[in-house]
Formats: structure tokens, C-alpha cells, sequence
């Protein structure tokens, strides 16, 4: 379980991309490094020993939850939030579109890989599914330049 802990601890530092590059470049950059996160051996590997332990082990469920999917979440809002007000991106509730967004990453990802059904996904795999979330999500909260 220490061991287990201090990876959570690594997964604190697992970067977003420093969000300087504006809508064309940050999200799409977002969406590769939560999808190649998700696809990594550690991610994996800690994500089934926090979900398998959560239930004995509740603040191993919580802390997994602060490290990781709760960090991009604040994260993800607080650009959001700026997004928002650079008139960039329309949006009302930034955590249900951060939570959104990081969804859409694992399109296509998570059925597969924890079904064991394809463990593998090619850089062009990963590419077509940032694409879509991207795609995806500025259909629904862009700002239209007409």
C-alpha cells in the first residue's frame, strides 16, 4: 500500500500543458496527455488497485481521486475559467465541461482496456480520439466567429 501511495504522489506531478498556447494548441495537447496517462502502465496499474482497494481502503479511493482525476479537473476549470473570459469558449458550469472534456479522452480507451479487448493504441489511434474530444466539445461550448 506504500508503494501504491507513493505513485499517487507521482501522479500529482503528471502535467497538463502549461495552457500558453491558446484553444488550437492547448486542448488538443490536454486531451493527448490525459489519453497517453490513461494509456501508460502505471496509470492502469494504479487506476485497478485504487478501484479494487477503494471499498477497504476508502482513502486510497480518495486520494487516487485528488492525485489524479480531481487534479485535471481543477485544472482543466481553471483554464476553462480563463477561456471564458477571453470570450474564447461559452460555458456555465466549467467542472461539468472539465469533467466532460476529460471524459470524451477516454473514448473508445476505457471499454477496450478494461475489457482487455486492446491493450495497444497507435499514435494514430491516440491522435483520431484527441481530435474527436476536441471536436467534440468545441461543437458544443466554441465560440462561433461568424
Amino acid at each position: 500500500m506504500t508503494h501504491v501511495r507513493a505513485t499517487l504522489t507521482t501522479l500529482g506531478r503528471v502535467a497538463l500543458p502549461a495552457f500558453a498556447g491558446g484553444i488550437p494548441f492547448d486542448l488538443p495537447e490536454a486531451a493527448r496527455r490525459i489519453i497517453d496517462f490513461s494509456l501508460s502502465e502505471i496509470g492502469r496499474s494504479v487506476f485497478r488497485i485504487c478501484v479494487a482497494e477503494a471499498e477497504r481502503f476508502p482513502e486510497l479511493g480518495r486520494e487516487f481521486y485528488a492525485s489524479g482525476p480531481g487534479l485535471v479537473r481543477e485544472r482543466l476549470a481553471a483554464y476553462l475559467n480563463g477561456a471564458v473570459a477571453r470570450g474564447e469558449l461559452r460555458i456555465d458550469d466549467v467542472y461539468l465541461a472539465a469533467d466532460q472534456f476529460a471524459e470524451l479522452c477516454k473514448t473508445d480507451i476505457f471499454p477496450c482496456v478494461c475489457f482487455g479487448i486492446k491493450g495497444d493504441f497507435s499514435a494514430a489511434d491516440r491522435d483520431r480520439i484527441a481530435k474527436g474530444t476536441v471536436e467534440m466539445f468545441l461543437a458544443r461550448y466554441g465560440v462561433r466567429k461568424d
